[in-house]
């Protein structure tokens, strides 16, 4: 109910974002919708600042989980181009990888990094989750779009005092990093009081983790890897999926 005393449906999404730094970003979102489905208004708390560049929407209907991936590395890659860095190859290790941490994270409370190591090196690590009380999808441009728009926070040419706030970007344009891994997992929750309180029939948590090797954000070699945008770049970056074995 609104303060005129007029009733109308809440449609409500949390979405977290943790960093290399154990840092967890909130953002709400609820969409009051009238009787005749039409949205009302909108209310956000801690929304983070809009992107720099605009991508096509992701169209995730029935994606299967390869499509998934591919669509992340295309948009990963579009982004990486921006700074001169090379395109990443999604690595199916590394999915099997992601895929088993998201699954085991979607099950839990908080986020956390898993700490899984290749040949004795730790993985970059980007995990985000979305809450929702209807069917909503978390796509790929979701995703990355908000992992990027941490570049305003980035000081070019500095070496960061903490990635805080800063680390899923960093991460992405890691320019030595070469392999990407992805994961995705949903979980839908029956709400056995919907009837009774007239609210939504079920709430849905996605999680998807992304890893990378080489990993980013190392100490000393933020110079070396974070490259400013290059100058004349479209902003409307379009990028072509690879994968390797």
């Amino acid at each position: 109910m609104d303060a005129n005393g007029q009733e109308h449906v809440v449609f409500r999404e949390v979405s977290e974002t943790k960093d290399a730094g154990n840092s967890v970003y909130r953002r709400v979102v609820e969409r009051f919708v009238d009787d005749n489905g039409a949205q009302v208004f909108e209310h956000r708390e801690n929304a983070l600042p809009p992107p720099s560049i605009k991508l096509t929407p992701s169209q995730p209907s029935n994606q299967t989980p390869l499509e998934f991936s591919e669509e992340m590395v295309r948009i990963h890659n579009s982004y990486r181009r921006l700074h001169g860095a090379a395109d990443l190859v999604l690595n199916a290790r590394l999915c099997a990888m992601a895929q088993e941490w998201a699954e085991f994270l979607v099950e839990e409370a908080c986020l956390s990094n898993s700490g899984f190591t290749v040949d004795g090196v730790r993985l970059g690590e980007n995990i985000t989750s979305r809450w929702s009380n209807r069917a909503l999808e978390k796509t790929a441009s979701d995703v990355v779009e908000t992992w990027y728009q941490e570049a305003s926070r980035f000081k070019y040419g500095s070496e960061p005092v903490s990635i805080q706030g800063i680390g899923n970007f960093t991460q992405m344009i890691w320019a030595s990093s070469r392999s990407l891994g992805v994961g995705k997992a949903t979980r839908i929750i029956q709400n056995e009081t919907a009837n009774e309180e007239g609210d939504a029939p079920f709430s849905s948590k996605t999680v998807v983790v992304c890893f990378y090797f080489p990993p980013g954000n190392v100490a000393s070699y933020f110079g070396e890897n974070v490259h400013p945008p290059l100058p004349e770049q479209n902003n409307s970056p379009i990028g072509s999926s690879s994968a390797e074995k």
